[in-house]
């Protein structure tokens, strides 16, 4: 008879038990789930940035053609195709924000207007930054940590100098 109530007893303190421990087990994959989103989001900026300093500033689609490096369906970093330049992004959304000069544009047109040889001429601080953002949205909910958040990585590089 004492054994059978040993049984119950290790019964009822893996019930209780139980729920904490799946609690931080789905804590850790979610947070390695964060942790690969961001590392995704940096190496789109980076490739992003990279576009725009190299070639960007040679062309007559800045912005597009930026955008295309980072979520294009040919070739894009993230491998995606849906993005909108909206932020904070929405779920499952990304939003791409690109700066020339320390001015945003969003556009091919404005893009085009900062960069010599319209503006910026002979410019040795000049800088281009790009954002790429993501709508994070938590398998978990939980009070512990964030359940929807937008996570973002900023990665800027210097602007050649260009004589005009």
């Amino acid at each position: 008879m004492n054994l059978k109530r040993q049984k119950g007893l290790a019964m009822v303190e893996f019930a209780i038990i139980l729920p904490v421990l799946l609690y931080f087990l789905f804590g850790v994959i979610q947070y390695g789930w964060l942790l690969s989103k961001y590392m995704g989001l940096t190496n789109a900026a980076q490739v992003g940035v990279l576009y725009l300093v190299s070639q960007g500033i040679s062309t007559s689609k800045p912005y597009t053609n930026t955008v295309a490096s980072i979520c294009g369906q040919n070739n894009g970093a993230l491998g995606v195709t849906l993005c909108n330049a909206s932020y904070p992004p929405g779920n499952n959304s990304i939003a791409i924000a690109i700066a020339l000069y320390g001015t945003t544009c969003n556009t091919d047109a404005t893009c085009v207007a900062l960069l010599p040889p319209t503006a910026n001429c002979n410019s040795s601080t000049g800088t281009a930054t790009v954002t790429v953002s993501y709508g994070f949205t938590a398998i978990v909910p939980a009070k512990l940590y964030p359940t929807s958040s937008p996570i973002s990585s900023t990665i800027s590089a210097s602007l050649p100098t260009v004589s005009c």
